[in-house]
């Protein structure tokens, strides 16, 4: 890691610690980071840090919860003739991860080690199960929603029907439309 992106990990570590998505560590098991440039970041001057959870992934078992088929798109959307697009901003980060199993995805920048308190990117099992969280919580929707990841779409035949999903839904917290809209794009997936 270059002089700079070790100044760059441990500025964010160091942000990451305060929102309490990482955690100190001294667990036996860390994968190496490093930093990507992605188009868009690079335009804002940003880069991203990424943890090399190949070896892990290696060994975790597939979680086969199906994803949308695009084929089906077209006969879901036939009617449609009103949508909202949203896209939840770090979306694997509303999930938590067991505190016992946290030790597993551990990673580690020059001097110090850190482990995740929530699902991080780059596990393979990562989109499966936050596909299966948020189709929970929009359950009742399904019949007007396409989730696909943290990308959901909300479709109907006419603006009565639209603002309908809107509404609380019941069995779930009243806050679940709050945490989409307000709380940065997120969702949290027990509802508080």
């Amino acid at each position: 890691m270059s002089p700079s992106d070790l100044k760059l990990a441990k500025q964010e570590c160091q942000e990451l610690l305060r929102q309490g998505l990482i955690e100190h560590t001294t667990s036996n098991w860390a994968c190496p980071d490093f930093y990507v440039e992605k188009r868009s970041e690079r335009l804002r001057g940003k880069k991203r840090l990424v943890v090399d959870y190949k070896p892990l992934n290696h060994f975790l078992k597939d979680d086969k919860f199906p994803l949308p088929k695009a084929s089906t798109l077209p006969i879901l959307l036939k009617e449609s003739k009103i949508f909202s697009k949203f896209d939840l901003k770090s979306g694997f980060w509303q999930l938590g991860v067991d505190p016992s199993e946290r030790h597993k995805i551990a990673f580690c920048i020059p001097n110090a080690q850190y482990q995740w308190t929530v699902l991080p990117f780059g596990l393979k099992v990562a989109p499966s199960l936050f596909q299966k969280a948020i189709t929970k919580i929009l359950e009742p929707l399904l019949d007007n929603a396409i989730i696909y990841i943290d990308d959901i779409i909300l479709f109907s035949k006419d603006m009565e029907s639209h603002k309908k999903l809107f509404k609380p839904i019941p069995g779930k917290s009243k806050l679940v439309w709050y945490h989409v809209f307000r709380k940065e794009d997120t969702v949290s997936p027990t509802g508080n």
